[in-house]
């Protein structure tokens, strides 16, 4: 990949945020970047590591993970293309989560010393990294609140919304259509959903297309069908909510993961 690309997904990133001056541009476009291929869920960084450089995601989808004693995964964040998702290392010497590969993802680490060099020399481009990591932050807080309070439709349908999103800035969305390359087991990861008996009037997860998800909101009850490819059933939450349940344009995820949204859920 030329280098002039990675650079400029840091760039493009960047200017979604904040402004940056050519000066600046100049100044990222001369960073020493160092790219390497990762298989799909491989460890970037591992939790209790002392990282030396950052990483920059330039084509893949990373994720950032805690796991507890008893082997259970939490996928605390998801990233994408132009995201540095473990900038907080250049000052916490040592990781307390683990970052990994969701993709195959082509990667490109800046060293911390070089980082720290360029932020002495441009001390706007480091309020630049400061705030993409305050924004990082916010995001990171809607995530605790959507894991913690928000039945388990709204969590879904929250982490949808917000990728599209994020995917869109970087024109990475094509209609309604965007890639959301999790496996469904990894989408119980990312919402706190764990395996349970199933009760009368519980949400079914049923077997599905190929790694893929549907959510069709059944009209009248407002209850929603996860289907799924790993072929388990699992109790997910009460009915939807009402600001959920209204109709909004038909969407697909393509990719590995697939999501349709047909009359169902829509950004309130």
């Amino acid at each position: 990949m030329p280098s002039d690309t990675i650079r400029a997904a840091l760039v493009r990133r960047l200017r979604v945020s904040s402004g940056i001056s050519e000066e600046d541009v100049r100044e990222i476009e001369a960073l020493p970047i160092a790219v390497r291929q990762y298989p799909a869920e491989t460890p970037v960084v591992r939790d209790g590591e002392r990282a030396t450089e950052c990483c920059l995601i330039v084509e893949g989808f990373c994720a950032r993970s805690k796991t507890i004693a008893s082997g259970k995964r939490q996928i605390l964040s998801l990233h994408i293309p132009g995201e540095i998702p473990d900038l907080m290392s250049l000052f916490l010497h040592v990781m307390d989560h683990e970052l990994s590969t969701l993709t195959p993802c082509t990667l490109g680490f800046i060293s911390h010393d070089t980082l720290r060099r360029l932020h002495q020399r441009r001390p706007v481009v480091a309020e630049m990294f400061w705030r993409d990591t305050l924004i990082d932050a916010a995001m990171f807080r809607e995530w605790i609140v959507n894991v913690g309070q928000r039945p388990a439709p709204a969590r879904l349908a929250h982490v949808m919304i917000e990728l599209r999103e994020r995917l869109r800035v970087i024109g990475r969305v094509d209609g309604n259509t965007f890639e959301m390359p999790l496996t469904q087991e990894q989408i119980g990861e990312a919402l706190g959903i764990h395996g349970g008996p199933r009760q009368p009037g519980d949400q079914a997860v049923a077997p599905g297309g190929d790694r893929g998800i549907s959510a069709r909101p059944r009209h009248r009850t407002r209850r929603a069908e996860v289907l799924g490819t790993r072929g388990f059933r699992r109790p997910l939450s009460p009915p939807v909510p009402d600001a959920l349940s209204r109709p909004m344009p038909r969407s697909a995820v393509r990719g590995p993961s697939s999501w349709t949204s047909a009359g169902g859920v829509r950004r309130s």
